[in-house]
């Protein structure tokens, strides 16, 4: 029986069982491809998204400023203030040009070891415990209210666990991607934030991150979960084009979160970030981006958002969904094979 055969007779039986094995192999086969093929989307994003800073400081430089010597040399850092020549970006082409030009398109790939890092272990226990978490919630809950509360609960617990343990490492990679500083120097300003302010500041964007990221996972496994629902024949282009539809919705739902996620953790080792006391809320920062800049500035980099989490959640959801079946059923044959020596 070939693999989509297989997919097919295994949904329309319900017979289909992953082990947790299946689960952990699954959700590491396509964690570094997508991590590589979204990471250029994610620098843009977070260039983007920087443009606009509520309760900035006048006098201060932003991130997106590009100050560009009369030799067209990138000034070090990337965040000089200067009195030369300031190019703004002014959409996701324009930005990912203007990147490519005058900081090499190496640049696109700003906080890939971070991401990486973040990725694998966060794919492998978000995915693990959605599907564990679903098969607990299933025989608490009756159709038709468990179609919809059982992914619902379980994508929004899974990413409530994923995210905090990974939060330290978003917290680099989105200062690596916002700048184009060195690694060193990023682990530098996290020492000395440490240092200033105690360990619970690695976790220092928590709050907005958990704000984006549980609404995203609770929408894209309902979505998604419906979605499968509707087809009685699933297929792996079926499994792409829903989890492409799925992210999309999810991602647009949650962007000003995104937003304001960003402008937090790209500011780390700040003398602002280091020295405040209070930190001002989430929806105080939402209402100063939507006074400053109106909707625009909380939907920023929107497109490039979605160029990199529709593509992410397709490529994802389709290899852990193949993954599953490819790694059972070699499971089972190996089983079976036993049986008969």
């Amino acid at each position: 029986m070939s693999l989509k055969e297989n997919i097919s007779s295994n949904h329309h039986a319900g017979k289909f069982h992953s082990t947790i094995s299946d689960q952990l192999l699954s959700s590491c086969v396509g964690s570094i491809f997508t991590s590589a093929f979204v990471t250029p989307f994610d620098v843009v994003k977070t260039r983007l998204q920087v443009q606009v800073k509520p309760q900035s400081d006048p006098k201060a430089c932003s991130v997106y400023e590009l100050c560009i010597q009369e030799n067209q040399k990138l000034i070090k850092g990337g965040i000089q203030c200067c009195e030369v020549r300031k190019i703004p970006y002014k959409g996701t082409v324009d930005a990912f040009v203007k990147i490519s030009r005058y900081e090499g398109v190496t640049s696109l790939w700003s906080g890939l070891l971070p991401t990486l890092l973040i990725s694998v272990p966060s794919t492998v226990i978000y995915f693990t415990a959605y599907d564990q978490l679903r098969e607990a919630f299933s025989s608490h809950f009756v159709a038709p209210l468990g179609a919809v509360s059982v992914p619902f609960l379980s994508g929004t617990t899974a990413r409530i666990l994923t995210g905090t343990i990974t939060s330290p490492l978003e917290f680099l990679r989105t200062k690596k991607q916002s700048e184009q500083i060195k690694y060193s120097d990023a682990f530098r300003s996290i020492a000395k934030l440490v240092k200033v302010r105690g360990y619970l500041s690695l976790w220092h964007g928590w709050v907005p991150t958990t704000l984006r990221d549980v609404p995203f996972s609770a929408i894209y496994w309902t979505t998604y979960e419906q979605l499968k629902l509707l087809t009685p024949d699933p297929s792996a282009f079926k499994f792409f084009i829903f989890g492409a539809t799925a992210g999309t919705i999810a991602a647009v739902v949650t962007l000003p979160f995104d937003v304001i996620k960003t402008h937090r953790q790209s500011e780390l080792g700040g003398g602002k970030i280091i020295t405040r006391t209070t930190q001002p809320r989430t929806i105080d920062l939402l209402m100063d981006l939507y006074r400053k800049g109106g909707v625009q500035s909380l939907f920023a980099g929107i497109l490039p958002r979605i160029l990199k989490i529709a593509p992410a959640c397709a490529i994802m959801i389709s290899s852990y969904e193949l993954g599953k079946v490819y790694f059972s059923e070699r499971r089972i044959n190996a089983l079976e094979t036993d049986k008969h020596l």
